[in-house]
């Protein structure tokens, strides 16, 4: 539970990033307690002891808070990523590879849960240059990602690489809610005993993007006779 601590005005520019780093750890603590619905600025308000209206100061909205966020964890997940393609011992195992894309969106369910909002609602309510920025940024994690995952494949390409990353995502970002129902969801899948609608995320997304890099592969063949 996110505890209100006692307010105080930042003032120094040391200060307001110190402020900063700390709404950002509560909207993170309450969207892994609460999901995205739960992470308000008054919630967050509360977390760190700032009024609705003194948040402003450090961010343009709510969204704006939950943008930075996905950012941050965006970086932890390419990372991982970054680290588990380049630990294997050999080259284009396609299906190794879709294990540990699953594998890293598992692990950072944060990231998972921001990737399928970002394109529903994130991007509202914050003005055209934070926008510009976000993209800026995610797009230079999408690459970094790219390029991990081609030096892991090689014969997909490049081009091939930045695609498979591309339909990853946006695959995850339908499959992620999906596979994860809130607890009413839970409650009512099982009681009617609808086992097809209760699926295993890893497993399921693994098969996913298996397809989609054999797909790519094979699309790059035909291409190339």
């Amino acid at each position: 539970m996110v505890k209100k601590p006692t307010f105080q005005r930042a003032r120094s520019d040391e200060q307001i990033e110190l402020r900063r780093e700390e709404i950002l750890r509560t909207a993170l603590q309450l969207l892994r307690e609460r999901g995205p619905k739960g992470v308000t600025l008054i919630s967050i308000g509360e977390g760190v002891g700032l009024s609705k209206s003194n948040l402003y100061r450090y961010f343009e909205s709510r969204e704006d808070v939950l943008c930075e966020v996905f950012l941050l964890e965006s970086k932890k997940f390419v990372a991982e990523l970054k680290a588990s393609l380049g630990s294997l011992p050999q080259k284009d195992e396609y299906s190794l590879c879709a294990i540990l894309f699953a594998q890293a969106c598992g692990n950072h369910s944060s990231f998972s849960t921001l990737n399928s909002q970002f394109a529903i609602n994130l991007e509202e309510n914050i003005s055209v240059e934070r926008v510009v920025e976000v993209k800026k940024q995610s797009g230079l994690l999408l690459r970094d990602a790219a390029e991990a995952l081609h030096a892991a494949l090689p014969s997909l390409g490049e081009d091939g690489a930045l695609d498979a990353i591309k339909m990853f995502l946006y695959q995850l970002a339908g499959a992620w809610p999906f596979m994860h129902p809130a607890p009413t969801m839970k409650r009512a899948i099982k009681e009617a005993g609808r086992s097809e609608f209760d699926t295993d995320f890893r497993k399921s997304f693994t098969r996913v993007c298996y397809i989609i890099l054999t797909g790519l592969i094979e699309d790059k063949k035909a291409t190339e006779v």
